[in-house]
């Protein structure tokens, strides 16, 4: 499952790992939204947005990062932090899967929130699997 993947790598890097720590082990790191009613100075959300099959037995998953912060600063030091984790990412395997090769599709600012006054960047990778 690449969700288990990406959140074992990210978890398991240290840079990541600390600029994404809230404490007591846990992770500002979460499946497709910010759970209600948590109130954050980072957090970075991932969602598989498509997936590719070729014959005969390579996969590809694209994931989108949304990447939150209080300050512009945190989100391209969290993005550079992805990059230097998955683009060019190569063979490594976690959660049950096995990625041979990762690369960035895209990444952009996605502003600023003035509800909430959070900074918001996207990051999105290509995941090929075996």
């Amino acid at each position: 499952m690449i969700e288990q993947y990406i959140y074992d790598l990210i978890t398991a890097d240290p840079e990541l790992a600390e600029l994404l720590g809230i404490g007591s082990g846990d992770f500002a790191l979460y499946p497709a939204v910010v759970p209600k009613g948590i109130e954050i100075d980072k957090a970075v959300t991932f969602t598989l947005i498509g997936t590719t099959d070729r014959f005969p037995t390579v996969r590809a998953a694209t994931v989108q990062f949304n990447i939150f912060a209080k300050t512009h600063t945190d989100t391209v030091e969290i993005a550079n932090a992805l990059a230097t984790l998955f683009n060019g990412d190569t063979n490594k395997a976690s959660g049950g899967e096995a990625v041979y090769f990762s690369i960035r599709v895209s990444e952009s600012d996605l502003g600023y929130n003035y509800d909430d006054g959070i900074y918001q960047r996207e990051a999105s990778y290509s995941f090929k699997m075996r």
